[in-house]
């Protein structure tokens, strides 16, 4: 991803179309097991749950980092 951004910014990498034309290549699909539905929602519950507890310091941190 830094190599193609700075391609792009110092103008060697024409658009952000030769991303998908020259950088990546799908080699292979991942699907979910809709057996596992139910295990996928509690776990995504518990996401959103730790996103919305964090989410502020994520962002103090980010702040900090950037200095």
């Amino acid at each position: 991803g830094d190599a193609f951004m700075a391609g792009l910014g110092g103008e060697i990498i024409p658009d952000l179309s030769a991303l998908s034309r020259e950088w990546v290549r799908i080699v292979d699909r991942v699907e979910p097991n809709p057996d596992h539905a139910e295990r996928y929602d509690a776990l995504y519950a518990l996401y959103l749950d730790l996103y919305a507890q964090t989410k502020e310091t994520m962002h103090q941190l980010g702040r900090i980092a950037a200095w």
